[in-house]
């Protein structure tokens, strides 16, 4: 026991002095870092990364969001991302960094800005963002709207609406670049008929067809019974059939009604009179439109047929629209035109192919043509009558406007060197002989304001399809509910 006691007394000293030492270690370490452990790994934490647009990614910040981004995944998953999945999320990391910085960049030098009040009637209008959206369905698809509207009310829920707010508004900003991008792509009717040209070229070549009847004759094949049967065995699954089901049933497509179309027709209505009475049009385009007003100057062939036609023919200062177009409507107030270096030019032509290599018929159809268009005949009633090009007759032979290196070069150099209004040909080009018809010539670029305003399916047309499903539903377990759809206008389905 004295042993036992001295040993203890012994310990608890040598536990005290190790004690003193290893405080003393931490706080030289930690505080003073006498061995350079610290600053090693401080000096790894501001370590950049990498560069993009000149600003540095600090490996702090790159691993928080590599390590962010497999947590996220093995919550999904439910496993622990290996190390090849960590090298792909890294991948994915990296490449959402750069495409971040891309379209910041963009949206910066364009000027895209989301007012307050766009993300305010966004979140509490008819259609909410689908992501706060489906966090208000349930497994039925049903939007609880009260508790959706709720939620946005509760003050305990302000920091989350915070962060809410900046992705929407960063979302809103690269849907209205994206918009805007696309706004200014058009494809010339040229590169259209280049593009069928080349994916329809035909060739001619020789071919032995080799029947496998004339090698091996059925009747020298014999095939017995217990062959099918073993053939069967050893492919049972192959003969396998489904189950199947005969359905009848009426489809709803949510799209917008006419009471939506005209509801937008009349906002813009709106808009044009508030501008015509001294409203600024450029604050109506920032708070109205979709797509963001851009100081862009257009060219030729940079704006639809329909804006072309109107924006060219009107005058600086005049408001025109509203267009209807693919995308919904646009009311545009010309902003200023300058001249631009680059000349386009607006043309027609009637197409005349070369058939069975009788380029003499073709030549003498072809002047029989320029000699109708002359003499003053309709040309877009010869191009009808007499264009093989597709689509022609509908389009009576317009080609829209274009710049020089846009068409065949014989065809470009014959159209460039005549006045407008002239008639010119026929040029014979790969395609055949053309008869061309100059309609106009203009260097002028335009910058315009463009209110677009898409249409949207609003809650009352969201509601009179659910009504309508209903009433199918109901009328689905009494009898003939196809009766009731076709009474109801809806268009026939078929039966699967």
């Amino acid at each position: 026991m004295p042993l036992m006691t001295q040993i203890r007394e012994r310990m608890s000293t040598f536990f005290s002095v190790f004690a003193g030492l290893f405080v003393v270690y931490i706080v030289l370490d930690w505080g003073m870092d006498i061995t350079g452990r610290k600053h090693a790994d401080r000096n790894r934490e501001a370590q950049d990364v990498g560069r993009i647009n000149d600003q540095s990614i600090t490996f702090t910040e790159f691993s928080t969001m590599v390590r962010q981004a497999a947590e996220n995944q093995k919550q999904q998953s439910g496993i622990e991302p290996d190390e090849n999945q960590i090298r792909l999320i890294r991948d994915q990391v990296w490449n959402q960094l750069v495409d971040q910085q891309i379209y910041d960049a963009e949206i910066e030098r364009l000027g895209i800005s989301v007012p307050d009040k766009e993300i305010l009637d966004w979140v509490t209008g008819e259609n909410p963002p689908e992501y706060l959206r489906q966090q208000f369905t349930d497994s039925t698809g049903k939007f609880d709207r009260d508790r959706y509207d709720a939620t946005l009310r509760d003050p305990k829920n302000k920091p989350i609406m915070v962060r809410v707010e900046d992705a929407l508004r960063k979302q809103r900003q690269r849907e209205k670049l994206q918009s805007l991008v696309l706004a200014t792509v058009q494809v010339p009717e040229g590169d259209v008929l280049r593009r069928f040209t080349d994916q329809n070229i035909k060739y001619e070549g020789d071919f032995i067809l080799i029947d496998p009847n004339i090698l091996v004759k059925d009747e020298d094949v014999k095939v017995t019974d217990d062959d099918l049967r073993r053939f069967y065995n050893d492919h049972a699954e192959e003969f396998k059939t489904e189950a199947t089901r005969k359905l009848k049933y009426v489809q709803f497509s949510e799209v917008a009604s006419k009471s939506d179309t005209a509801s937008i027709v009349s906002d813009l209505a709106d808009i044009a009179r508030r501008a015509s009475e001294g409203a600024d049009f450029t604050d109506l385009a920032k708070t109205y439109s979709e797509t963001p007003v851009s100081d862009v100057f257009l060219k030729h062939g940079e704006l639809s047929p329909e804006k072309e036609k109107a924006v060219f023919a009107a005058k600086a200062g005049q408001v025109v629209g509203p267009l209807k177009e693919a995308d919904g409507f646009h009311l545009i107030k010309v902003a200023e035109f300058r001249d631009g270096t680059t000349e386009y030019l607006h043309a027609a032509h009637v197409l005349i192919n070369i058939e069975n290599n009788d380029s003499v018929s073709a030549l003498k159809k072809a002047k029989e043509v320029a000699a109708k268009a002359r003499s003053g005949a309709n040309f877009s009633e010869l191009a009808a009558q007499f264009s093989q090009e597709a689509g022609a007759a509908e389009r009576g032979g317009d080609l829209g406007w274009f710049g020089k290196g846009r068409m065949v070069k014989p065809f470009e150099d014959a159209a460039f060197k005549a006045s407008a209004g002239q008639i010119v040909g026929p040029i014979r080009t790969q395609f055949g002989y053309h008869v061309i018809r100059v309609i106009a010539k203009d260097k002028r670029e335009v910058k315009i304001i463009d209110i677009h305003m898409p249409v949207h399916v609003s809650l009352q047309t969201q509601n009179d399809l659910t009504q309508n499903a209903e009433d199918i539903a109901f009328a689905a377990k009494e009898g003939d509910f196809l009766k009731v759809a076709a009474e109801k206008g809806l268009a026939s389905t078929p039966v699967l």
